[in-house]
């Protein structure tokens, strides 16, 4: 049974004036902090520990039965006054305050985290509940461990006056917790009175632990929805090849109407340009299905920029998306100039739907695991998770200035506030280039606000019939009218001005202003805002976190520590941390500025924020800019928009490998390779001993890539017949149009297969008993309809120049088909496991996908 070492509370005997009460009262301080220091393992022994115990369930058992007794009364429309077990924490979380004094006074050096008492209750109730933990996420509402958990959970509330740190109340134990069963497993659980789930209590967690839950929920959706689509296409290909006559007409328009259950991926096409328009458009009514699939982004098509996207295209789409919204002269949200945080404009001119498009995308950022480079108060992150924004500290990193000034309100003793800062109550916004005063005192909580002209006129109705209903989206001038028609309200001919806040009612000016603040003012905003991001994610999901852990899964850091980036960075081929070049370039990256530091973050992961996770899991590789890929298109994404790429010098070299460690040259009869560039000079070097001796290399369009990528597509044939010598290379079956993406060579997968099978049948009628095809690895599995060892992500379980050999089989018929043989199966040590039907589709899926999630294997 796990335990923990911890500070522990000492015995203390009230004297009689304390008549049982908890709490300091008739105790000398400083003998009680002498006390304690002496002390610290006194309740180690085991029956004060099991009378503690005891304590605490009970404390939790009375708690608990308040709650049905409030709930029970509240149904019968009875309202109770507040009962004595909600006291009962009051009382007690009143006596730690008092008691509050530091045990041990640090020194200017000692940078210890002071001590308090209600630190150590803190720490002693932690250690009672890791003692009772038997491993299980599960436990006893009413036992010891389930009751110390309720404990924490008020202290955890009221931990700003207790003087506690967040960190305080969590537990590394937790993190052992595998997220992967752990996670889906409360997601899936139902509320019970009996047991409690860990993760329904986050304050018990790290956030970096919270972010590995939040990940592995989102991820199961995320491969749930794959899988559903996948599967949809298969059963739909099924029924198509039942009947493949009435299917050759009827399935285009079949899988057109059915894109939306069979699409593997939430893919978006968008302009650099317009990147918000289409953004928009795209995402309009989409269902939720299609949200919970894995994104993929194409940017720039237009511009002939056909970037792969392995996650940076991702990161910059989303750039690009919060950057336009969050611009003030969009009219959605108002940025402070100091702390660089963006709110909702009250009174916004734009369409609410806007705002729901906006909360969707930073929804589906989150889901996808992208930080964004944007900047909200914790207020708003409080409010996605349904908890009150009520407080100062609420508020203080979004408003600092605000903030300062509602403690020195809230603070004066030297008089009434009211003839110090003559402020009234008042909340004051900009709208138009004008200055908004609402008297909060005149619109109640739940009244409509602001007005539109139509509210306006139907209040001012003598006997309206029937109430219209307020128009959603209307002109910001007529709003602003309003309100400011509203504030000059005259009575008897006089202006009414709003009272002054005083000694007296300076406590709920404040607390309503937070209100009109961060709820009333914006009201419709954020609602339109988190209906959209609800769409995505659902609430269950989202509470996993606190707000300080969901504002940083959303938004990252912006401190770059260099040498722990350092100290994560990975190296290829020759280099290594010791490298002089090494050295010399964390020699200059140390000494940037925090703007610097940010672009080249920027510029290696698409991002200039560090993820929740720290810097530690940036991956940050650094290796050789040159010709070291087998191609051209091979050496970086950004190469992927080379058309018909021909090898590098790694390449070349790797030919010439395969050239000396081939023993069969002899025995060839024929050698047939794709059209491209890239496998013609392969096919050349590779087995130029079979082209000395007289053979040619036939080129056959239907090995061509899968993909419709300018890399993955070949050159004009009059364009190869001028680079290939006739006597090396047949052309006669390339014919113009060979490289056009559509028809039988679109990148599709029915197409791909319908191209597989008739090489197939081509080689399989060739005389030639020694056939070697060179071709590329994601349409070799569809040519030997062979996924045995397919990597779904790669999309190819082929290496660079690998060498398979494989054999027709005996049976007769249409459906030719090949086996890889047992020498070549145990020379490249494969695993011999056929995968399942689902994990084929999804290799077909995958090597087919619109650019591949990797680049191609020659």
């Amino acid at each position: 049974m796990p335990t923990q070492t911890a500070a522990t509370v000492p015995a203390m005997e009230p004297s009689m004036p304390n008549r049982g009460r908890i709490g300091p009262d008739g105790v000398d301080q400083h003998a009680l902090d002498a006390h304690l220091l002496d002390n610290l393992d006194v309740y180690e022994d085991e029956s004060i520990l099991r009378l503690v115990c005891r304590l605490i369930r009970g404390f939790a058992t009375r708690l608990y039965f308040s709650e049905v007794l409030r709930a029970k009364e509240a149904s019968a429309g009875v309202t109770s006054a507040p009962t004595m077990e909600r006291s009962l924490v009051d009382i007690v979380c009143g006596h730690l305050q008092s008691c509050n004094r530091q045990v041990r006074e640090p020194s200017a050096a000692d940078r210890r985290v002071p001590l308090h008492m209600s630190t150590i209750i803190v720490e002693w109730v932690r250690t009672i509940m890791m003692k009772a933990w038997d491993g299980q996420e599960e436990i006893a509402r009413f036992g010891v461990m389930g009751s110390a958990v309720t404990l924490l959970e008020c202290f955890y509330e009221r931990r700003e006056v207790l003087g506690v740190r967040c960190e305080e109340f969590q537990s590394p134990f937790f993190d052992r917790m595998d997220p992967i069963e752990v996670a889906p497993a409360w997601h899936a659980s139902l509320p019970s009175h009996k047991t409690l789930h860990l993760l329904s209590y986050p304050f018990l967690f790290s956030h970096t632990t919270l972010v590995k839950h939040f990940r592995s929920l989102c991820y199961t959706s995320l491969s749930r929805a794959y899988e559903d689509s996948i599967n949809t296409l298969r059963q739909l290909s099924s029924l198509s090849a039942l009947d493949p006559v009435h299917a050759h007409d009827g399935a285009p328009r079949l899988f057109e109407r059915l894109r939306a259950a069979i699409t593997g991926h939430l893919v978006l096409e968008v302009r650099r340009h317009d990147v918000i328009v289409d953004a928009f458009d795209q995402l309009w009514r989409r269902e939720r299905r299609e949200l919970l699939r894995p994104l993929k982004v194409r940017m720039g098509l237009d511009e002939g920029e056909e970037g792969v996207d392995h996650g940076g295209v991702q990161q910059e789409f989303f750039t690009l998306v919060f950057a336009h919204v969050l611009h003030p002269d969009h009219g959605l949200f108002d940025t402070d100039s100091q702390t660089r945080r963006s709110w909702f404009k009250p009174c916004s001119a734009e369409p609410l739907y806007k705002f729901e498009l906006i909360g969707l995308l930073m929804a589906l950022a989150a889901y996808n695991g992208i930080t964004l480079t944007v900047g909200f108060p914790q207020a708003l992150y409080r409010k996605l998770l349904g908890r009150p924004v009520n407080a100062i500290s609420h508020i203080r990193d979004g408003w600092p200035e605000l903030s300062r000034a509602f403690d020195t309100l809230l603070a004066w003793e030297e008089g009434d506030v009211s003839n110090v800062f003559m402020r009234t109550y008042e909340f004051s916004f900009a709208s138009c280039g004008q200055r908004i005063d609402v008297d909060m005192q005149k619109v109640g909580r739940d009244q409509t606000w602001p007005r539109t002209t139509k509210d306006v006129a139907r209040d001012r109705a003598p006997n309206p019939a029937t109430p219209s209903s307020a128009c959603l989206s209307t002109n910001v001038s007529q709003v602003t009218a309003n309100i400011s028609q509203e504030s000059q309200e005259k009575e008897d001919g006089q202006s009414v001005e709003a009272e002054l806040v005083t000694n007296a009612n300076r406590a709920a000016y404040v607390k309503d202003y937070i209100f009109w603040l961060t709820d009333k003012s914006v009201r419709p905003q954020y609602e339109a805002f988190a209906k959209g991001f609800f769409t995505c994610l659902d609430k269950k999901t989202v509470k996993l976190l606190t707000p300080q852990g969901f504002q940083s899964l959303v938004e990252g850091s912006q401190i770059i520590d260099t040498h722990g980036l350092q100290r994560a960075a990975r190296y290829d081929e020759e280099y290594h941390p010791r490298h002089p070049l090494i050295r010399q370039f964390w020699d200059i990256v140390h000494q940037y500025s925090p703007h610097r530091k940010r672009r080249l973050l920027e510029f290696v992961t698409a991002s200039e924020r560090v993820p929740v996770g720290g810097i530690m899991t940036v991956n940050f590789t650094i290796q050789r800019n040159g010709p070291d890929s087998d191609a051209f298109h091979n050496l970086s994404y950004s190469k992927h928009n080379l058309p018909d790429p021909v090898l590098t010098s790694r390449g070349t070299q790797q030919c010439f490998d395969r050239q000396q460690n081939f023993a069969h040259h002899a025995t060839v009869d024929l050698v047939v390779a794709s059209p491209l560039r890239r496998t013609l000079q392969t096919a050349l070097l590779a087995f130029e001993p079979a082209t000395e001796r007289g053979l040619k290399v036939i080129a056959l369009p239907e090995l061509q890539e899968t993909g419709a990528l300018a890399c993955d597509t070949g050159s004009d044939v009059n364009v190869l017949q001028q680079e290939f010598d006739p006597e090396k290379v047949d052309l006669r079956l390339v014919q113009p149009g060979w490289n056009v993406k559509t028809g039988r060579f679109a990148a599709q997968a029915t197409e791909i297969e319908a191209r597989a099978k008739v090489a197939r049948q081509w080689l399989k009628a060739r005389p030639e008993k020694e056939i070697v095809v060179v071709s590329h690895g994601g349409f070799l599995h569809y040519l030997t309809e062979d996924w045995t060892d397919g990597d779904r992500f790669r999309g190819t379980g082929w290496q660079n120049m690998e060498l398979r050999t494989y054999r027709f089989a005996q049976e007769e018929g249409e459906d030719d088909y090949i086996l890889e043989t047992e020498e070549s199966k145990n020379g490249r040590q494969t695993n011999n496991k056929a995968p399942s039907k689902p994990e084929e589709y999804q290799s077909r899926e995958v090597a087919k996908d619109e650019g591949k999630l990797e680049e191609p294997k020659d």
